[in-house]
């Protein structure tokens, strides 16, 4: 018999390192936003590289998302209830979604063209109300959400 349990998410969510490491740095400087920490800090508390967080931190402030107390380290740019997951995403180049065959511009990934299946293919369709679905749902929870662990949809 066939294992019918299977995670939704690990079929067609593929998360990157740098949004879950990236996730978690803020949701480490929410717990005191106006209180400046340091990556080494953030790194430690996470069990994460400094090095490959100071690059994350690095796109975080591009993205407005952190901002830098010279000689401190980096707080919140706004209240954790201010910055939703979208916006954490969008700053470190990843989409919610990226099966194999679908990305957000509705071709094949890797191809250049659109798919010419597009028109009339199901599993197009679905990726793309998956797609639109979770990207809602991104822009609706916020760090303070997250941090909470009281997530309602």
């Amino acid at each position: 018999m066939p294992n019918i349990y299977w995670s939704f998410a690990s079929i067609i969510m593929k998360i990157s390192t740098r949004a879950r490491y990236g996730t978690r740095a803020l949701l480490a400087l929410s717990e005191a936003p106006k209180t400046p920490a340091s990556v080494r800090a953030i790194a430690e508390k996470e069990n994460l590289s400094p090095k490959y967080l100071e690059k994350i931190m690095g796109d975080l402030k591009s993205a407005e998302l952190v901002k830098v107390q010279p000689g401190k380290g980096y707080v919140l740019a706004r209240h954790p209830k201010n910055i939703n997951l979208a916006e954490v995403f969008s700053a470190l180049e990843i989409s919610a979604l990226t099966p194999p065959c679908y990305d957000s511009a509705r071709t094949c990934s890797g191809s250049p063209a659109p798919c010419i299946r597009i028109s009339f293919c199901p599993v197009h369709k679905l990726l793309a109300a998956l797609d639109d679905n979770a990207a809602t749902l991104m822009k609706s929870l916020s760090l303070k959400d997250l941090a909470g662990g009281e997530l309602t949809f």
